[in-house]
C-alpha cells in the first residue's frame, strides 16, 4: 500500500496506515498482528466482475462534466459526498496524459441517490451548470456518434471520384535515343530554360521520355527551338511533339494510370524503384509518386506506401 501514490503523500510509516486501518469501519481490510500486512477480508471476498455485476455498477454511475482542469479527486469526492454515499470518482483525462478534462464518472453507493442526483433540476459547481446524465446513455451517445461518423467516413471514400486530366493542345513530347546515364534532372535542366517541365517520365536507363509541359504549346516551343536534337548530357536527342492518335492515346493512358494509383494508394498498393518516391528516388517517405512530378502521368510503377480511440468529453 505504501507504493500508492496519493498514500505516499499522507505519510510513508507502515505503523501510521495500520492504525488507520484498523480504525475502519469498512470491515473490508484488516492488518497482520505485527502491523505489517493488510488484506482483504476473506469473508469478504472480491465480487465476481459478470454482467449483472457491470449492470449493477453503471445503474450507479454517473456521467458529469463542467468542471475546471485543475480540480483534484479530493476536491470532487468532497463535492459529490453532498449528493449521497459514493463508492469512486473517476477523473477523466485527456488521451496520452495526466490533464484532467473536466468531466468524471461518480459511482454512487445505491441507484436511487444516482437517479436523484440526476433529477435535480439544477447543479452548480462554482457557479458553472454541470451536465448530467447516466453512464449507459452517455456511452450509448458517444458509439453512436463514432459509428455515425466511421459510416460518413466510408461513405466519403465511397463517393470519392478521380477527374480526368484536362487535355491541353501540344504540351507533350518525346525524347528517343536517350543516352546513357541520362536523369529526370538532367532532361528538366535542359528543358526549362525554354518551358516548364510539368512532370517528366523517365527512369534511369530508359531509352525514351515522355515529358510533359505546364503551358498549352510549349511542346511546339521546344521542338521549333531544339530542330537538331535536345542537348542532353553532352548529345543531342531528338525530340518531337505527341500529336492526333499518338497524342490521344497519351491522354487516354495518363487518365487511366492516375485512377489506377488512387486506387492502388487507398488499399496499399506498391510502388517501384524509380523516381522521386522510389528506393534510389529523391523525397523518401514524403512523396511517393512513381515516377512522375505529378499524379496525372501515364502508367508507372508504383511504389510501397506508407501511408478512434475515442476520448470524448
Amino acid at each position: 500500500m505504501l507504493k500508492f501514490n496519493r498514500l505516499r503523500t499522507l505519510t510513508e510509516d507502515a505503523s501510521v496506515v495500520a492504525v488507520a486501518v484498523r480504525k475502519s469501519t469498512s470491515g473490508l481490510l484488516e492488518v497482520s498482528e505485527d502491523g505489517t500486512k493488510v488484506r482483504r477480508q476473506p469473508a469478504k471476498p472480491l465480487p465476481e466482475m459478470n454482467d449483472q455485476r457491470k449492470a449493477d455498477i453503471q445503474s450507479r454511475t454517473v456521467y458529469a462534466k463542467g468542471f475546471p482542469n485543475n480540480m483534484n479527486l479530493d476536491e470532487l469526492q468532497q463535492f459529490f459526498i453532498g449528493f449521497g454515499e459514493i463508492d469512486c470518482v473517476q477523473m477523466r483525462r485527456k488521451p496520452g496524459s495526466k490533464h484532467f478534462k473536466g468531466s468524471v464518472f461518480v459511482q454512487f453507493r445505491s441507484e436511487e441517490d444516482a437517479k436523484a442526483f440526476i433529477a435535480l433540476e439544477k447543479v452548480e459547481f462554482r457557479n458553472t451548470p454541470l451536465q448530467r446524465t447516466p453512464q449507459s446513455e452517455y456511452w450509448n451517445k458517444r458509439n453512436k456518434e463514432n459509428a455515425d461518423r466511421k459510416q460518413e467516413k466510408a461513405k466519403a471514400k465511397t463517393q470519392e471520384t478521380v477527374t480526368d486530366t484536362v487535355e491541353r493542345p501540344a504540351v507533350v513530347i518525346k525524347l528517343t535515343g536517350v543516352p546513357d546515364g541520362c536523369t529526370r534532372e538532367l532532361i528538366k535542366a535542359a528543358l526549362n530554360p525554354v518551358a516548364m517541365v510539368e512532370w517528366v517520365d523517365f527512369e534511369k536507363g530508359q531509352k525514351d521520355a515522355l515529358v510533359r509541359f505546364k503551358e498549352a504549346n510549349a511542346a511546339k516551343t521546344i521542338t521549333e527551338k531544339f530542330t537538331e536534337g535536345v542537348p542532353i548530357d553532352g548529345s543531342n536527342v531528338p525530340v518531337h511533339m505527341l500529336e492526333g492518335e499518338e497524342e490521344a492515346q497519351y491522354w487516354k493512358d495518363s487518365n487511366i494510370a492516375k485512377k489506377n494509383r488512387k486506387s492502388k494508394r487507398k488499399f496499399g498498393g506498391h510502388e517501384g524503384r524509380g523516381g522521386r518516391g522510389g528506393r534510389g528516388g529523391r523525397g523518401g517517405n514524403k512523396r511517393r509518386m512513381g515516377r512522375h512530378d505529378s499524379d496525372d502521368g501515364p502508367p508507372g510503377k508504383m511504389g510501397k506506401r506508407n501511408d478512434d480511440d475515442d476520448d470524448g468529453d
